[in-house]
């Protein structure tokens, strides 16, 4: 089955809120060892947060603190650190924001259903460990540099609508670097994987004798 003939839960759900990327998501971060439930923590957060941005409404100003999406989805949950009422009160914010939370609740899916997809729908053995290759290493660590730099930009717009900046037209730009504490020498992945490791662990020319 191809990722346009899916029908399941997942696939009607990445439709329904617009995660185009959501299938290459799965696969980069299952073969970079994400179990079932981060991936299930992953796709229902990303529910929730399109729901949000789709009122125009900012987390941190339903939940009255700085806190995330991934915060939000705990209390909906309700995880053990969840203060009694607190799910109450969040839910009646942003019921008042115009969100359906009982309907964003339905749209979730089980880290079951994630296998499900994983496996009848991207052909993904999820029987047996995951593995990661350089191309997997390196689309995985593009993708957190992105996503790093995505929330600075948004963090500094915040500040700036919040007029505890004053910065025009910011340009933010995330880059990630691997050092080496043993001689101070610093790579990017693709650098380091090219290299097989870093110099310093070369063997040393033999002197003539």
């Amino acid at each position: 089955m191809t990722d346009d003939d899916c029908s399941c839960k997942v696939g009607r759900v990445a439709e329904q809120y617009g995660l185009d990327d959501l299938d290459d998501e799965l696969r980069r971060r299952y073969a970079a060892e994400a179990s079932l439930r981060d991936l299930e923590a992953l796709l229902n957060q990303r529910v929730l947060r399109k729901a949000i941005e789709r009122t125009g409404e900012d987390v941190s100003v339903l939940l009255g603190s700085d806190r995330g999406v991934d915060a939000l989805y705990g209390i909906l949950r309700e995880d053990e650190e969840t203060e009694p009422g607190e799910r109450a009160r969040v839910k009646t914010r942003l019921e008042q924001a115009d969100i359906d939370v009982d309907s964003v609740i339905e749209d979730w899916v089980s880290h079951a259903t994630i296998r499900t997809h994983l496996t009848d729908c991207l052909s993904v053995d999820t029987g047996r460990g995951s593995s990661i290759s350089p191309e997997t290493a390196i689309s995985t660590v593009e993708w957190s540099r992105s996503r790093s730099e995505n929330v600075v930009r948004e963090t500094v717009e915040r500040l700036n609508n919040a007029d505890m900046l004053d910065v025009t037209d910011p340009t933010v730009g995330v880059s990630i670097r691997i050092t080496c504490e043993a001689c101070g020498r610093s790579y990017t992945i693709q650098d380091l994987l090219d290299a097989g490791g870093c110099a310093c662990n070369e063997s040393p020319e033999p002197h003539d004798q």
